[in-house]
């Protein structure tokens, strides 16, 4: 890890003030979704499972439907 974090401080400090604007702005996208996603808020895959035993149609068949116009 600190092999990755002395290669990141260094392209920092080589970089243009636009540069660090924009890496400022993606620090900033990073921790938003951070406080926005959490691990624990994720359904079970038991719950998944319950979810769509249900399901009497084809996920395959639906999946190429919605992208025939892209093939």
């Amino acid at each position: 890890m600190t092999k990755l974090k002395e290669k990141i401080v260094s392209e920092i400090n080589t970089m243009s003030t636009n540069e660090l604007v924009v890496i400022y702005e993606q620090i900033q996208l990073l921790q938003a979704m951070k406080r926005v996603v959490k691990p624990s808020e994720s359904p079970s895959v038991e719950t998944i499972l319950d979810m769509t035993a249900s399901s009497s149609g084809s996920w395959a068949e639906a999946a190429l439907d919605e992208r025939a116009d892209r093939l």
